[in-house]
């Protein structure tokens, strides 16, 4: 074997032992620019999360905000509640006051008619009883005046009966003079 055919021999042994070498090279440049690939899939993934990540802080700031909103309308609310308790707790005070005026007004009224009452009673009882003896009183002088009348009566009768016969007599006793 000269130099050219160990050169060569050489030469192909190295090709036949670095071939599965540069085959495994070229699938790890495969794999290497599938990873290169991969990784910027990845960065645009990142990215797009980081973009998803910072809509999210706004939004949560946003309901950060709202929420701040509703707590302070809540204490608006809480105080609005406070005052209306009051205002509650007021209206019920002037009521008991208002249904104590009212009671108070009530028996003071009762007793007024009450007295008016009994005062009625008392004046009416009176004067009806005056009113009856005045009454009685007219009946009795009406009485009294139909007996003087018929009294009366029955002596002009008798004078009238009496003129009459004396009429009668004087009458005879111009005839007889006469």
């Amino acid at each position: 074997m000269n130099e050219n055919e160990l050169l060569l021999a050489i030469s192909e042994m190295m090709d036949k032992k670095l071939n599965p070498i540069q085959t495994g090279l070229s699938g790890l440049k495969g794999d290497v620019t599938g990873l290169k690939t991969g990784q910027e899939s990845l960065r645009q993934d990142v990215s797009g999360l980081k973009a998803d990540v910072s809509t999210l802080k706004q939004d949560v700031s946003g309901l950060e905000s709202d929420v701040s909103g509703l707590k302070g309308g809540q204490e608006l609310l809480q105080q609005e509640v406070a005052g209306l308790t009051v205002g509650q707790e007021d209206l019920k005070q002037a009521q008991i006051m208002a249904d104590i005026k009212m009671e108070k007004g009530q028996k003071s009224l009762q007793q007024q008619v009450t007295k008016t009452n009994i005062t009625l009673e008392n004046d009416i009882g009176r004067k009806i009883s005056a009113l009856f003896d005045a009454h009685q009183l007219d009946r009795e002088m009406i009485q009294s005046i139909q007996d003087s009348v018929e009294m009366i009566e029955e002596t002009v009768a008798v004078n009238d009966s009496l003129s009459k016969i004396n009429a009668q007599d004087i009458h005879k006793l111009k005839e007889k003079i006469g």
